[in-house]
């Protein structure tokens, strides 16, 4: 499995070339017994290429997060060092990196996250992916929103009217 998306396609790394592949989509009913059902299924092969592809990264860790990055290190396979590193969620590739480590960006705070990364050689052959690791990030705001355009109007010689555009990410404000 690689996992959930929300897209409507994905790109599959890592596969050997010039074989047949059966790929199958399922749908995951969050209220229910029996969560996933099958709904779609279909085969490809992929092209020829070079059969020698880089070996798969291992020891995939968090090593960090806010509420907005999560940042991942691994190990780099033996033998030759790879060009760079595709990292994924699910099936959707997040970044790329040249070293072990990388933090991936523009997460929205308090969700969940699976991750696998891919070792590239120059001419773009993807090795299998490591063993996953999933990650939450932080559920509080570490820069909390700000409103916009704060005015304040004297309205009498003892009140204002304040206004400012509530930012959407804000619960409340406290005056």
């Amino acid at each position: 499995s690689l996992g959930w998306t929300s897209l409507t396609s994905a790109r599959v790394g890592g596969l050997a070339p010039a074989t047949d592949h059966e790929i199958q989509l399922y749908r995951h009913n969050q209220c229910g017994p029996g969560s996933a059902e099958l709904v779609g299924s279909t085969s490809a092969t992929t092209t020829a290429g070079d059969p020698a592809r880089p070996a798969a990264p291992t020891g995939l860790t968090v090593t960090g997060r806010t509420d907005t990055t999560i940042s991942l290190a691994w190990t780099a396979p033996a033998g030759p060092p790879p060009d760079r590193y595709a990292v994924y969620e699910g099936s959707t590739r997040v970044a790329v990196s040249v070293d072990t480590t990388v933090t991936v960006q523009r997460l929205f705070h308090a969700t969940w996250h699976r991750f696998t990364i891919a070792a590239l050689d120059s001419a773009g052959n993807e090795s299998t992916h490591s063993p996953a690791v999933s990650a939450g990030t932080e559920t509080c705001l570490s820069s909390p929103p700000r409103p916009v355009g704060l005015t304040a109007t004297a309205l009498s010689p003892s009140s204002v009217r304040l206004g400012w555009t509530f930012d959407a990410t804000a619960t409340s404000y406290t005056v």
